[in-house]
């Protein structure tokens, strides 16, 4: 080997025996600080990060391989624990941020659904203030899911259960700071719903018999948190959000006397539309109300994103005509049928006629009949309006048929899947509708 070269040698060396003399601690901290910052790194830098995390990690161990041997015999048991202690501390660091950081790593590809601990926070407060100034107060209860329940993954894109749990009980801890009141669900559902056979096959509904005893659990423990049952007289409660609001109501209107004035208000998988039913439908809603319950679920609560509140809808109260109805007749397909029919329709979106006897209008004289028409089918997927039964009370937003086609080519040649022949009768379309429970 030449001079040169050996010089050279001897400074790679050198320098070598430097960068190793430095703390393992210190090449510990440089490789964790990649770690962590590796997924927020573009994809172009990540290949040099992973070498810096490397030669970190082996300079981290040379080094405490070199303290050892150069501690004089009596302090080496002394260094060798010094280093395991280093060592094992990075470790802990490193395993538990591993989960956190491949969630934002498939959050950034796209590849796993974001959460939010603020979105429904700023919702539920902005519905509290418009509330109040009506008289009416808000609460929230959370509610557990299938998933939830059972402790299951259904979905890659689903974030994992801590992450969840995470974000919830923030945005629920930022309702109760408001001042909100706020009740989680889960201990009821644990104690009806913790066995797979309390739940219906699709693994999303309850059983009837499950319904039930949570609305009677519900029912007791609101009374040992202070809250008095509905005034009969017209103070009423409101429990609002998807399905299960509307059976809680329903059961404990049903079997629970002194709780007979809670009515429900329902979007069938409520994803924030609930809210602005409120406002579509006053009078059923927030005249002489008490409180409004969201039921909001556990989803709900950690969406990244919600439709906006509108707490003055644009209706066209010149030809608004709004009635409750009982309904007779109905598209009436059940699940079974839907899936039979629908691939054989001429057209992948339809819309349905139903027919009802007025149960209270303004408008139109009780126990009149009253045609509408409504979006039932869309993509060859059973919309609510098209899952109705007959026999079920709502509560309609009508207009012209004719005025609202006149304006929209689309719904004047629209496919009607359900003609009926009443054509003594005039058609109304359905600007917005709700059940009344």
């Amino acid at each position: 080997m030449t001079k040169s070269a050996t010089l050279k040698a001897d400074g790679v060396a050198d320098r070598w025996r430097k960068l190793r003399r430095v703390r393992p601690a210190a090449w510990l901290l440089v490789g964790l600080v990649g770690f962590l910052g590796f997924p927020w790194c573009p994809m172009a830098l990540r290949w040099p990060l992973r070498g810096l995390i490397l030669v970190a990690g082996m300079l981290a161990i040379g080094g405490a391989v070199g303290r050892i041997r150069e501690a004089v015999p009596a302090r080496r048991p002394r260094a060798v624990a010094g280093s395991v202690a280093v060592f094992s501390g990075a470790a802990l660091v490193a395993l538990t941020a591993a989960p956190v950081l491949e969630v934002i790593r498939e959050q950034r590809g796209g590849r796993m659904d974001r959460l939010s601990s603020t979105v429904s926070l700023e919702r539920v407060n902005a519905l509290r203030e418009e509330l109040e100034k009506r008289g009416v107060e808000l609460a929230v209860f959370a509610l557990p899911e299938f998933r939830h329940v059972f402790q299951e993954q259904k979905s890659s894109r689903q974030p994992p259960l801590w992450l969840e749990r995470f974000r919830r009980e923030r945005a629920l801890d930022g309702m109760r700071q408001e001042g909100i009141e706020v009740l989680d669900l889960r201990p009821l559902f644990e104690e009806h719903a913790a066995s797979r056979s309390a739940w219906e096959d699709d693994e999303i509904h309850l059983e009837r018999a499950t319904t039930s005893r949570i609305a009677q659990s519900l029912a007791g423990r609101l009374e040992t948190l202070g809250w008095e049952p509905p005034d009969l007289e017209g103070r009423k409660i409101i429990l609002m959000g998807n399905c299960f609001a509307g059976q809680f109501a329903e059961e404990m209107r049903k079997n629970l006397p002194d709780w007979g004035a809670t009515r429900g208000l329902t979007a069938l998988g409520d994803r924030g539309r609930v809210a602005n039913q409120l406002f579509l439908f006053p009078e059923e809603y927030l005249a002489g109300v008490r409180t409004v319950v969201w039921v909001m679920s556990y989803d709900l609560l950690t969406a990244p994103a919600l439709p906006p509140l509108s707490f003055e809808p644009r209706i066209d109260d010149e030809q608004t005509r709004k009635a409750t109805i009982r309904l007779d007749r109905v598209l009436g397909w059940d699940r079974e049928e839907g899936e039979r029919r629908l691939p054989d329709l001429p057209y992948p979106d339809a819309l349905v006629e139903v027919t009802g006897r007025v149960w209270e209008s303004e408008h139109f004289p009780r126990e009149s009949t009253v045609l509408a028409v409504g979006p039932g089918i869309e993509n060859r997927e059973l919309l609510a309006l098209g899952r109705m039964r007959s026999g079920k009370l709502v509560r309609l937003n009508l207009l012209p048929f004719e005025s609202v086609a006149a304006r929209d080519r689309e719904i004047a040649r629209a496919y009607v899947v359900n003609p009926g022949e009443e054509f003594h009768l005039d058609r109304y379309w359905i600007h917005s509708w709700t059940i009344v429970r």
